[in-house]
């Protein structure tokens, strides 16, 4: 197995990820074979097995990319003005991210357990939030680990909901019942 990472082999795991992506909106990841990646990938199997051990740990590639990903935006444009605003940036974020993916995140659930999109977000949500945390300089009263489990299964659990929910709410609803939920007045 290769395991430098320059920019050809970064480049050809990712074009597996985005092959396997596109199978998984088609079908569920049992019935996926390492033939049908390659020919989505127009790769020999020879290059697959340089790259990956099989068609799990592709997969296991795939969602750490989608957790990097919640986690690149989950962060963006935080100015730390107190815990409550950390929280709602991260939740306009999470919307956002939400909503420029829905429609992969709707076709992985059609084909695959939801339970994987929940872990996804979960995982890369607390990631974020142990950073967000960390570099805020913010007194809490609560422990960050507390803190971090608490807000990561809320935020996680709405995102699922709003994939699942065909916009019953509207992007600025979710931000008011957001504000409402970490403000503490309803």
């Amino acid at each position: 197995m290769e395991t430098k990472h320059d920019t050809r082999t970064l480049r050809t795991r990712k074009h597996l990820a985005q092959s396997m992506l596109k199978l998984l909106l088609q079908k569920d990841l049992e019935n996926i074979n390492i033939v049908d990646i390659c020919n989505a990938a127009q790769v020999h199997r020879t290059s697959f097995y340089n790259h990956f051990n099989d068609k799990y740990e592709l997969f296991n590639y795939l969602f750490d990319e989608i957790k990097n990903e919640i986690y690149d935006k989950a962060i963006e444009g935080h100015s730390f003005k107190s815990p409550q605003h950390m929280y709602l940036q991260t939740a306009k974020n999470l919307i956002d991210f939400v909503d420029d993916n829905k429609d992969i995140f709707i076709q992985i659930l059609k084909n695959n357990k939801q339970e994987l999109i929940v872990e996804v977000f979960r995982e890369g949500l607390e990631r974020s939030f142990k950073f967000l945390i960390k570099q805020s300089g913010l007194e809490f009263e609560i422990p960050a680990e507390i803190i971090i489990k608490y807000y990561t299964g809320a935020f996680a659990s709405l995102a699922l909901f709003r994939i699942i929910s065909s916009n019953k709410y509207t992007k600025e609803e979710y931000l008011v019942f957001f504000k409402k939920f970490i403000l503490g007045t309803n």
